[in-house]
């Protein structure tokens, strides 16, 4: 941790703000009646450019009447000398716009050999040159060439190695970049240009402006510096602290959030307005944000925020993830739902694919040419017309935006494929879109001038384009436009000083986010800094500093930290903080957020009445729905719900058993009688079936990988099981998957059974596949009260003796068979007690969420009984309501 300052700047209090630049500009006008200048051939630079209105209403305050000087910024005055085509770009110039110097650093890499590793070093580059443009920019146009060549060779010397060609190169080409660039400021050079004002008065920020500083040197006597700041005084207690609390007992960065936004809103209850919130943290002040805007508290973001996180800057990123060729089914479907007008099919698309398990969408899309091509009611069994016709429409949408071309030509191709999407208009129509479109370069004007640029003629993929685009709206930023009252201003820590506000709201002070010293870009070492004319570690510590010093000014203020981040790791407070608190006079603050008293209201277990729903079809399944809890029967059988298939989800058991299901079927369908073949034989038959099912499904080889590895062991033990004890028993495999139905009073009994064989004697075997433990097979047989399955699929025979087994299938426990004991009696036992429950359905009786056991913990209908929420101890006998 950085150490703590141990003479700490004093803390004025802000009542004196008007006071100070009342007599700021008192000592500017007595400077221009002195010089004898009229106010309208004044300019008056200001460090940034929140402060003009400021000032503009203080003069006006004073000078009723009459000529005011201009107040404005150095680059506010640039871009009124005439640059208006400073916005287009032009040849290899360092912008200062992301989106362009990427693709610029990619052409200087590329001209100097390391067009290989651009992907990963243009983002350096561009960074590295950023740094170097404040103290390029100060350079004379016609000597900045020079200066850079005097910078290169102080800065590389001795990075000869090998090892250091890629920081040498950075190095060379951000010096020759910012110094052979042309900047907005270089019309401040021009004497011609600024001849009309014969007085400039200038002001420093916490860092000093080499641009002003050099431009005072050339502007000579009609350049004065001026400043707000008084000298320091001997005595710190000259000057008295305002009202500091302290909030130092906070949890996480939730609980930080919601205490802040409580100190907004009581300052704007007590009238403190507009109340300053420093933004330390972005991630916490887009939390106090929201808490405010649930409040309806107006505020105004000085800051902004990434234009990446904006909803328009999703919806570009969105049709470019949907256009690449491993798109996920998830993103193409988020495409299309969000999509503007009726979006009507998109959902019979999105069941289609969930019920295919489709997790990518050229899964998706070969599938469909499957089922098209080999059923003739394909319209009624796979998609409808409709969900066809959007299918036939993402696939020319993404053929439009798949193969490499030209940098320009991915301008012109996203562009097309927005309006066809009908995005463009709402883009447009939206402060965040329009700035999207305008960082992307997407209108037609700035498509016109980035396709005369040399570095957008280099070919391009689909991933390098999406990359390119995710960089530029992540380091863009995005200034909602300003409404003219407000109650609170999020603004910079340093832009807090000279500037009146009731009261500020100081949060994410602790040692991470307050550091004593800012993290910069941190390419250039510190000798490279001394070189270069950029300011160090120690400049930029005694600006921390001051602009703490200068937060502290307002009349109310609340400091915040908290004493855990999101990993539950401590985090200290900031040294500047604990040296405050040393030196200054400070309150500890209590809660701020108001507690509510909540009556206590205990979810009991629901019960409900499935008499309105008659009960029509009966599965062995569904039945077993209703033994194990009524409730669940109610909601998932009576009701119909069911919780949507997971695209993403990874392969489970039950994507096992269903792949096991249908090798087994194919072979036994090929071979129903194994009995008196060869061992090979049926071994390649078995292999023929897994072959068949790996390549006529939608899944791609990857996704069978793991069933292949387990494949050789398992199709070994059934061979040794089906030779070695079942070939002496089996006279032939009658069928496979049979759907059977049987009439029980007005219910009808509905099973598919894995394989019905008949045996040497005559009699007729129902056998059902288990994956599972052997252990969790033999419990099924041990308790057959608990488990009813067989005795289920016994009942859809009444005509025949049968015997019912689960074929245990394991790849490491081998095959096992588990006969079911006294078939006949549990199939007549089941259909009294099927008889009995659907009885007392219809008759009304409830049907209570029970809550007990291991069925509730995968349970579809959870969240609908609320289990989780139930009293400890609560049954479902002691309440509910249907």
């Amino acid at each position: 941790m950085d150490s703590i300052p141990e003479e700490p700047d004093r803390i004025a209090p802000q009542a004196d703000v008007r006071a100070r630049w009342a007599a700021a500009l008192e000592h500017l006008s007595r400077r221009m009646q002195a010089r004898g200048v009229h106010p309208s051939r004044v300019v008056v630079l200001l460090p940034y450019a929140q402060l003009v209105p400021t000032v503009v209403e203080l003069w006006r305050s004073r000078e009723r009447e009459g000529f005011m000087p201009r107040f404005q910024t150095s680059r506010q005055w640039a871009d009124e000398l005439g640059l208006v085509a400073w916005s287009e770009p032009t040849g290899l110039d360092f912008t200062g716009q992301t989106a362009l110097d990427l693709l610029t650093a990619r052409h200087w890499l590329t001209r100097a050999g390391f067009g290989a590793d651009a992907a990963w070093l243009a983002p350096r580059l561009v960074e590295a040159t950023a740094e170097l443009v404040p103290v390029a920019a100060a350079q004379a146009p016609a000597r900045r060439a020079e200066w850079g060549r005097c910078c290169i060779h102080g800065c590389v010397a001795g990075w000869d190695a090998p090892w250091l060609r890629h920081e040498r190169a950075l190095a060379t080409l951000a010096l020759t970049w910012a110094s052979q660039s042309a900047y907005a400021s270089d019309a401040l050079w021009d004497d011609a240009a600024t001849a009309a004002y014969e007085l400039i008065f200038w002001m420093d920020h916490f860092i000093p402006d080499p641009l002003l500083h050099a431009l005072a040197a050339h502007w000579g006597v009609r350049a004065e510096p001026f400043t707000v700041e008084e000298e320091e005084e001997e005595e710190e207690e000259a000057i008295p602290p305002g009202r500091l609390r302290v909030h130092a007992k906070v949890g996480d960065l939730e609980e930080e959030a919601e205490r802040a936004a409580a100190c907004v809103l009581a300052h704007v209850r007590s009238e403190r307005r507009p109340v300053a919130l420093a933004a330390t943290d972005r991630l916490l002040t887009r939390r106090i944000r929201a808490w405010l805007g649930l409040r309806g508290v107006r505020a105004r973001d000085e800051t902004g925020w990434r234009l990446s996180t904006t909803r328009a800057a999703a919806r570009i990123v969105a049709v470019l993830r949907a256009c690449a060729w491993d798109a996920s089914t998830d993103q193409v479907l988020d495409l299309l739902k969000n999509l503007p007008g009726d979006a009507h099919g998109v959902d019979a698309l999105e069941r289609w694919s969930r019920q295919r398990a489709c997790a990518r969408w050229r899964d998706a899309l070969r599938l469909a040419s499957l089922e098209e091509a080999g059923s003739e009611a394909f319209g009624a069994s796979g998609l409808d017309t409709i969900a066809r016709e959007w299918l036939a429409s993402v696939e020319r949408w993404r053929s439009r935006l798949g193969a490499p071309r030209p940098f320009h030509q991915w301008q012109d191709a996203l562009a097309e494929v927005l309006r066809e999407l009908g995005l463009w208009a709402p883009l447009a129509a939206d402060p965040a879109g329009s700035e999207v479109l305008a960082v992307l370069g997407l209108e037609e004007c700035a498509r016109a001038a980035w396709r005369r640029l040399e570095s957008t003629q280099h070919r391009t993929t689909a991933a390098e384009f999406l990359s390119w685009v995710e960089s530029a709206l992540e380091s863009a930023s995005f200034v909602p436009p300003a409404t003219d009252e407000v109650d609170v201003i999020i603004v910079p820590l340093g832009q807090i000083r000279l500037r009146r506000f009731g009261a500020a709201v100081l949060p994410g002070c602790d040692a991470r986010s307050l550091p004593l010293v800012p993290e910069t870009l941190g390419f250039w070492s510190d000798a490279q800094r001394r070189i270069l004319g950029l300011p160090d570690r120690s400049a930029w510590a005694w600006a921390q500093r001051r602009a703490w010093a200068g937060a502290l000014t307002a009349p109310q203020i609340d400091i915040l930290w908290r004493m855990q981040d999101e990993q539950g790791e401590p985090l200290m407070p900031s040294p500047l903080l604990q040296a405050t608190l040393d030196t200054q006079p400070w309150e500890e603050a209590a809660d701020p957020r108001s507690a509510r008293a909540l009556a206590l209201a205990p979810q009991w277990p629901p019960q409900a009445l499935g008499a309105d729903l008659p009960v029509e079809r009966l599965s062995a399944s569904a039945y077993a729905d209703l033994r194990t809890c009524p409730y669940r029967f109610f909601a998932l059988r009576q009701l119909g719900l069911r919780s949507l298939d997971e695209l993403e989800e990874a392969l489970d058991a039950s994507d096992y058993g269903r792949w096991l299901h249908e090798i087994l079927r194919r072979f036994h369908d090929a071979c129903p009688r194994p009995s008196g073949r060869a061992r090979e034989d049926l071994r390649a038959s078995l292999d023929a079936a897994a072959a068949a099912v790996d390549g006529g499904r939608w899944l791609e080889a990857p996704d069978y990988l793991p069933y292949r590895l387990v494949w050789p062991r398992l199709r070994e033990a059934y061979l040794e099981w089906l030779l070695e004890v079942d070939a002496p028993l089996l006279a032939q495999v009658e069928g496979v998957e049979l759907w059977r139905e049987r009439r029980l009073g007005p219910w009808l009994l509905v099973g598919q059974i894995d394989r019905v064989d008949r045996l040497q004697d005559g009699r007729t075997r129902l056998v059902d596949y288990k994956t599972e433990s052997r252990q969790r097979t033999q419990k099924r047989v041990r308790e057959p009260d608990e488990d009813t399955q067989l005795a289920f699929y016994a009942a859809l025979y009444p005509e025949l003796t049968v015997e019912a087994a689960y074929l245990n299938v394991h790849d490491r426990e081998g095959c096992t068979i588990h006969a079911l004991p006294e078939v006949d009696a549990r199939r007549e036992a089941l259909l009294r007690s099927i008889e009995f429950d659907l009885r007392r359905v219809a008759e009304g009786h409830p049907l209570r969420a029970l809550g007990e056991g291991e069925a509730c913990d995968w349970c579809a209908a959870r969240g609908l009984c609320r289990r989780d929420s139930w009293p400890e101890g609560g049954r479902a006998e002691e309440g509910g309501a249907p």
